[in-house]
């Protein structure tokens, strides 16, 4: 069961690290797909490493058992000494695979406190290897003991924001009339917008600094009902191309629609499936 969650905020996303108290360790980024993470197995697996060598199994045998790599379970029971009956790892191997974490640790913090003043690039180029190896295998560390990101604060004051800003409310209906074009029909959102202008995530932060953009932005945006009523004129027009009867069930699937849509939607469907009732007729 986990019974500490630690939230941290890297630039646009948010890591949650949860900690069980077997001592097992895992990060996961919010609305990441991706499996978690392992920052710490906990001593359980140890134990349990130690355990199945004493019953005589195999590496293989031992991964499998424990759902792990075979160099994890190599990895670990080195570290502990224990006599396997594989082929353990080489003494002058040992010191690259399992490097010191703390000693490692101590040099990154100090070379922090002698350079107060210098970035988290300007140290990675200093301690390459010691950043390299935190970032592969201790990044959740790393990322709480590095020099926080050197914004410019004067950068902004060069923009002429009002140029801009009548520039970006210009180029923003152009791609909103681009979007409405295309085929099948794509929804005018904010983030497709940014997208075409190259700026993902961008306007959301600058919003005091562009405000006829963002005027511009709320006239173009489409709602939902909007998008889905125009996605039924498209399917519409399809199915006469392809010379098929227009049905509401199929103009509803072709649409992309969903079982029950908002009134204004449902409403629709229902006069095409009368229109097309009265043209049987």
């Amino acid at each position: 069961m986990i019974h500490e969650i630690a939230v941290r905020h890297d630039q646009d996303r948010v890591i949650g690290r949860f900690s069980c108290a077997c001592g097992f360790v895992y990060s996961r980024e919010v609305g990441s797909r991706s499996s978690p993470r392992i920052l710490d197995f906990g001593p359980l697996l140890d134990d349990q490493i130690r355990q199945k060598v004493a019953e005589g199994l195999g590496l293989r045998a031992v991964a499998r058992y424990l759902a792990i790599d075979p160099g994890t379970v190599r990895l670990h029971a080195s570290r502990r000494g224990l006599n396997v009956p594989w082929k353990p790892l080489a003494a002058r191997h040992s010191r690259t695979l399992v490097p010191d974490r703390d000693a490692i640790r101590i040099r990154w913090l100090d070379m922090q406190q002698n350079y107060a003043d210098l970035s988290r690039r300007r140290l990675a180029l200093l301690l390459p290897k010691e950043h390299a190896w935190l970032y592969r295998h201790d990044r959740e560390w790393l990322e709480q003991h590095s020099p926080t990101a050197l914004h410019k604060k004067w950068s902004d004051q060069r923009v002429d924001w009002e140029t801009l800003d009548r520039s970006m409310a210009i180029q923003l209906r152009k791609v909103a009339r681009e979007i409405t074009r295309e085929v099948p029909p794509q929804r005018v959102t904010q983030a497709a917008l940014e997208r075409k202008l190259g700026r993902s995530r961008w306007m959301s932060k600058r919003q005091a600094k562009l405000p006829k953009s963002i005027g511009v932005l709320g006239e173009v945006m489409e709602t939902t009902d909007a998008f889905r009523l125009r996605r039924i004129a498209w399917a519409v027009s399809e199915l006469d191309r392809q010379a098929l009867p227009v049905r509401s069930w199929r103009v509803r699937r072709l649409a992309g629609l969903p079982s029950i849509a908002s009134p204004s939607v449902e409403t629709a469907l229902a006069a095409l499936e009368i229109m097309a009732g009265s043209s049987e007729v």
